[in-house]
């Protein structure tokens, strides 16, 4: 498992929590992006298949995007 797909599944864990998904449709979701990934042989994020398959609608979508932590890694602040 690369690093993209660990990042990946990290995000839809942290949705999990905030209640955005359930934990059913988040494994739901894990088995659809191995299966298209293994026949397309590219990656596929997680929010792409929430919304194509109409678990979140384009509106939560920002709300999944949210959840992704901004950082700013030039200053250090104590």
């Amino acid at each position: 498992m690369d690093i993209q797909t660990i990042l990946d599944h990290r995000l839809g864990m942290i949705a999990v929590k905030k209640g955005i998904i359930t934990y059913f449709q988040l494994q739901h979701v894990i088995k659809e992006q191995r299966l298209s990934t293994s026949s397309n042989n590219s990656f596929v994020p997680i929010i792409d298949i929430l919304v194509n398959s109409g678990i979140i609608t384009k509106s939560q979508h920002k709300d999944f995007l949210a959840l992704t932590p901004h950082r700013d890694l030039g200053t250090r602040t104590k």
